[in-house]
């Protein structure tokens, strides 16, 4: 993995996603499962992003530079919004590697 990597965890029944920021942090869209209401964006420990799960990355044909992806995603750090079907991780991580 590295800085501005689109990283995600599979869990059950569905797979979660962020982007990698520094050494050790990423910074997802996250919640209390099961109740995303209050899910925000936040910078927190790959250990907490992982949640036990095994990170993988997803690769991109054509993406932004790290730090532009980094920035993309520090933007949004404390937005809030969640929706499942329209503003969901994926769509957060996705956003910040392509644009």
């Amino acid at each position: 993995m590295a800085v501005g990597d689109h990283v995600f965890v599979s869990r059950v029944g569905y797979t979660h996603h962020g982007v990698e920021v520094q050494d050790g942090m990423v910074i997802h869209f996250t919640g209390t499962p099961g109740n995303k209401r209050g899910a925000s964006i936040k910078r927190e420990p790959i250990e907490v992003f992982r949640c036990g799960g095994v990170v993988q990355i997803r690769r991109y044909e054509q993406r932004l530079e790290p730090d532009e992806v980094v920035q993309r995603a520090e933007s949004k750090l404390g937005q809030s919004g969640y929706t499942l079907y329209a503003n969901n991780c994926e769509h957060f991580a996705s956003w910040c590697v392509t644009g």
